[in-house]
């Protein structure tokens, strides 16, 4: 692949993302819940897409400060949304996964946005669908080769 070609590459992948991103984020509905911010919403979404994750790779995800990202942290695990558990050969490290509480609160949300994305596929053919689900699944696969192939 020539330099051109990687530059179209990553000008697809960077307008693909933030295509993508605009539409699922605007599908999801306002979070009802007076307990979370906007900002408190978005790191459970986070640890919930990953399983498990520490406080330093949420900060470097959403852009956010280490001391914000701390803070916000300590603040979902005293409204019981995370737990917080420190790794068993490093101690500084610190894993955060979802509750039951948090976990409840995103299927909730998810059902929410499912409902808003099937009402949006009703402009597509089955066949557009199908193509659709197929491209997403081989575009999963290549970058989960991509992921793997640097460990």
């Amino acid at each position: 692949m020539n330099e051109e070609q990687k530059q179209k590459l990553i000008l697809n992948i960077v307008q693909f993302y933030n295509l993508f991103q605009k539409e699922f984020l605007d599908s999801m509905p306002d979070n009802n819940n007076p307990e979370l911010s906007p900002l408190l919403f978005k790191i459970l979404n986070e640890i919930h897409f990953t399983g498990t994750i520490t406080s330093s790779s949420i900060s470097k995800r959403l852009s956010i400060s280490i001391p914000n990202t701390s803070r916000n942290i300590n603040k979902l695990a005293e409204l019981g949304y995370i737990h917080k558990n420190k790794d068993k050969d490093d101690k500084r490290i610190t894993h955060l996964t979802l509750s039951q509480k948090g976990l409840n609160l995103i299927i909730n949300s998810n059902i929410s946005t499912e409902e808003i994305l099937f009402d949006k596929f009703d402009v597509l053919s089955s066949q557009e669908l199908e193509e659709l689900s197929e491209s997403f699944s081989s575009i999963k696969g290549l970058l989960i080769k991509m992921r793997d192939s640097k460990k």
